[in-house]
């Protein structure tokens, strides 16, 4: 994933990728959040209050919606962990 590929696909000028991310890693962070909020919510309480990172990562995964495949879970997990 390269922030030309992402601009080409969204249709803008690679700077407007730079612009709004000051790193690949932080429009990676965007990405997962915003497919998280998109389906569990805003504020998952949930995993908001774990004590460590395992255990958050552990109530995020039983949050997730069960329509998930296991694919899409483990990408999204993965994701996080990165």
């Amino acid at each position: 994933m390269t922030s030309r590929a992402i601009a080409e696909r969204a249709g803008v000028n690679n700077g407007v990728v730079h612009y709004h991310f000051e790193s690949m890693d932080a429009l990676r962070r965007a990405a997962v959040e915003h497919a998280l909020a998109a389906l569990i919510g805003d504020s998952p309480d949930a995993f908001a209050n774990a004590a460590t990172a395992a255990d958050a990562i552990g109530a995020l995964a039983e949050a997730l919606p069960a329509s998930l495949s296991d694919t899409v879970t483990t990408v999204l997990l993965e994701a996080m962990l990165h």
